[in-house]
């Protein structure tokens, strides 16, 4: 075994040397050829404002003029809503503005469009660096780091087993006026509530039963349950018990400052919008679980006032067997627009294998519970997110 190794190895050391050889033979170089090296290049390197003509080929002093902008980005005087400057590459090269959907109510787009079509005149409102007939905008989330939970991942209280699935991300302003970020999950996973400590799990099954067997003690925490609401399981009521009232079912978790993004002052404007859902035929839509990843193959079957006096306000999604315990929480949403139009909170089984599943109303859930707490969502997906 191990003279075949040796012959092996002797073998591929023999070949080296011989296509070596060959190289230069042949007067090509023996290193890959590089293709653009700044070090050796016959001249000076490159100025900014010459790369980024070169890159556009658009004219200097329209360069120079964005480039003066883009420092000033985030100053006092700066527009707040403009988040970045530069150029669409996407057929000829134009100018480019970034911006902030949140902070100016409107939802994001997926591909730039012309500043003259933005809603509400916005486009008269925003401070422009030029003026300039191709000058487009693309309005979007704030850029932030990908370190931070992402809607689809896997989180639970540091005190409990319980795991649920970030779902839709959230703003909320606070007393002094400042915006915290965070987002919405399943409220029946917290059952302490107000003040439980959020962790963050592995998504893997194999992986997060190794760690759960050291306990969640020493998992970084990601944030803290702000708000919480939850119905009352059979598991908590005495025999005798009246039964309770259908409820909503969420925990509004706040990010500590280690995962947030570097968020400007307010105001965010962006709300739900009504959820135009076409009871014609069956609406398909998308669910983003921590357990089962990206599920497609689900759609509306109905809404449910009461749903086993446990939730209110639901969608009736399937039939499926897909989405299992550890989804509750995630995002739900229209699978034409990517508009997000509830949270999963529940499932009916038959031998175990999910059968329907229910959703609570992103827009009820607003309406009678968030828009108090003075609470907006911060992204959202985009049209074409399919």
């Amino acid at each position: 075994m191990e003279a075949g190794t040796r012959t092996e190895g002797r073998l591929r050391a023999l070949l080296r040397a011989l296509a070596r050889r060959l190289a230069k033979i042949r007067g090509r170089p023996e290193r890959p050829t590089v293709l653009w090296d700044p070090v050796t290049t016959a001249s000076d390197p490159l100025r900014r404002s010459e790369w980024w003509s070169r890159l556009s080929g658009r004219d200097p002093r329209e360069v120079a003029a964005l480039l003066d902008y883009s420092a000033r980005i985030g100053g006092v005087e700066s527009d707040p809503a403009v988040l970045a400057v530069g150029y669409a590459l996407n057929g000829a090269p134009r100018p480019l503005l970034l911006l902030d959907a949140s902070r100016l109510g409107i939802p994001p787009e997926p591909y730039p469009i012309a500043v003259s079509s933005l809603p509400y005149g916005l486009g008269d409102r925003i401070e422009l660096p030029i003026d300039a007939p191709a000058l487009v905008a693309l309005p979007t989330a704030r850029p932030e780091a990908l370190a931070g939970p992402a809607s689809g991942q896997l989180v639970g209280a540091r005190r409990r087993r319980d795991a649920a699935t970030v779902g839709v991300r959230t703003l909320r302003q606070l007393g002094d006026g400042s915006w915290r970020a965070g987002f919405l999950t399943a409220g029946h996973a917290f059952p302490e509530g107000v003040g439980s400590e959020v962790v963050r799990l592995p998504s893997g099954r194999v992986r997060r039963q190794w760690r759960e067997l050291a306990g969640r003690g020493g998992m970084r925490r990601t944030g803290v349950v702000a708000a919480h609401r939850s119905p009352t399981f059979a598991a908590n009521r005495e025999p005798d018990d009246e039964l309770p009232a259908a409820e909503f079912d969420f925990a509004l978790v706040d990010l500590d400052d280690g995962w947030t993004a570097d968020l400007a002052d307010g105001p965010f404007g962006f709300e739900v919008p009504a959820a135009a859902v076409d009871f014609a035929v069956p609406q398909r839509v998308v669910a983003l679980g921590g357990v089962s990843g990206r599920v497609d193959r689900i759609s509306v079957m109905g809404a449910l006032m009461e749903t086993a006096h446990r939730w209110r306000d639901c969608w009736l999604l399937g039939p499926s067997t897909a989405l299992r315990r550890g989804d509750s929480g995630a995002s739900i949403h229209d699978y034409g627009s990517g508009a997000p139009i509830g949270t999963l909170v529940g499932r009916s089984a038959l031998l175990d294998e999910t059968h329907f599943l229910y959703a609570q109303s992103l827009e009820r859930l607003m309406a009678e519970c968030l828009r108090d707490l003075r609470v907006c969502v911060q992204s959202i997906q985009t049209k074409g997110s399919k």
